[in-house]
């Protein structure tokens, strides 16, 4: 597949997060459109503008080749970074890990020079299927990228999908499925189904550095039960005479607004967060990601958003837990001095978006960064933002600032 175009969805939708992840070029939520295309027609798709070109002109597709030979070039050009460390000038050391959909991706990780995988989603188990996966199908993919791993963290969330991924005969269309039975509200409510993944990922965890993340936890309750089923199976597996790590890492995902608010009580009972911002910008700005009707409002720029990360990351480091950040905000580089002035000392990120991370990483230090950070947060509207950051990064590289 070279390339798609939806009439649906938004820039946070689960499309287009897979799309980015293998590196498909894709626009969604165009609208109607695909009355005005008729099969054998030249059409040229920007993924980088979000735009479709119907019958191009040959200026046009001279433009657009005389492009992609120049990105080219750059890719090469970033591909000598691969084996260099993601360090600031000033000696900080920043962990740059891959986001990751499907096993083979960990590959594409590990050629652009990744730390580890700080983000590997489940939900491909389930979607791929018509089937509920077993204990052996979750294991053989697990294994297959810790295997692909060596001595490099891999954190596995449990499974996010919603009820209308896992229907029945006895439940019911839900009307706002964002808001409803999905996430760890599902796997708590399925908990033989919860079991069975997190059997797979504690047998795993005993080929190397395994470690387990649930995933939209909104309240301390759903965090304890999470944790009280994971050592239910543990206890199981043990009794079974079982190899698994007893000491597997567990963490949790700050994708609401009530987790960043009660953040300082979270981090008492988890060994690390990991800021899931496409949901946590939903959240907290009542847009739905995947509206394109809406998609205008869906903004990592706005201030409650830089306000909320900014909490969580102070909260985390006064008890000296590790956090993450692994939403499509850290992927994007135009952010990267902002998260980095924040406290940010590790992002997950896609992996085509590795080696212009690492660059943008050694190119600044963090004392200017904690002071683009200070300046965008006295700022009040997420376009004020949005024009700041790229300026500043237009300072850094100005042949990245998009």
């Amino acid at each position: 597949m070279q390339g798609f175009a939806t009439e649906l969805g938004g820039p946070g939708s689960h499309t287009a997060i897979v799309a980015e992840g293998l590196e498909i070029p894709a626009v969604v939520g165009l609208g109607p459109f695909l009355a005005d295309v008729s099969g054998g027609e030249p059409v040229i798709l920007d993924g980088n503008q979000g735009v479709v070109i119907l019958q191009p002109d040959e200026e046009t597709i001279a433009r657009y080749r005389l492009e992609a030979e120049i990105a080219r070039s750059v890719a090469a050009q970033l591909d000598t970074l691969r084996d260099l460390p993601a360090e600031t000038i000033d000696g900080v050391r920043i962990g740059i890990h891959g986001n990751i959909e499907f096993p083979n991706e960990a590959e594409h990780c590990i050629a652009r020079g990744c730390d580890g995988i700080g983000l590997y989603r489940t939900e491909f188990l389930y979607l791929t299927s018509p089937r509920e996966p077993t204990e052996e199908d979750h294991f053989a993919a697990y294994s297959e990228v810790v295997r692909a791993m060596p001595n490099l963290p891999v954190v596995i969330r449990t499974l996010d999908l919603g009820a209308d991924k896992l229907r029945t005969e006895t439940t019911s269309e839900e009307r706002n499925p964002c808001l409803g039975l999905r996430s760890i509200r599902l796997s708590l409510r399925h908990i033989p189904s919860f079991r069975t993944q997190l059997r797979a990922i504690l047998r795993v965890s005993a080929m190397g550095d395994v470690r387990v993340l649930f995933p939209l936890i909104s309240t301390i309750l759903e965090l304890r039960q999470a944790r009280m089923v994971l050592a239910d199976v543990m206890e199981d597996l043990a009794e079974k005479r079982i190899d698994f790590n007893r000491n597997m890492k567990v963490g949790m995902m700050v994708e609401t607004p009530a987790a960043a608010m009660m953040i300082d009580v979270f981090v008492k009972e988890v060994d690390f967060v990991s800021i899931g911002t496409n949901d946590l910008i939903q959240y907290t700005l009542a847009v739905d990601r995947g509206n394109k009707d809406v998609a205008d409002l869906y903004n990592a720029s706005d201030p409650s958003v830089l306000r909320l990360i900014r909490r969580s990351l102070d909260a985390a480091a006064a008890v000296g837990v590790p956090a993450n950040l692994c939403g499509q905000m850290s992927g994007s580089v135009v952010y990267t001095q902002l998260l980095l002035g924040l406290g940010l000392r590790q992002l997950s990120v896609p992996p085509s978006s590795i080696p212009e991370v690492k660059q943008v990483c050694r190119s600044v230090s963090v004392a200017e960064c904690r002071l683009i950070a200070d300046r965008a947060l006295e700022m009040d509207s997420a376009r004020e933002v949005k024009n700041f950051l790229r300026d500043q990064l237009s300072r850094v590289l100005p042949e990245t600032a998009v």
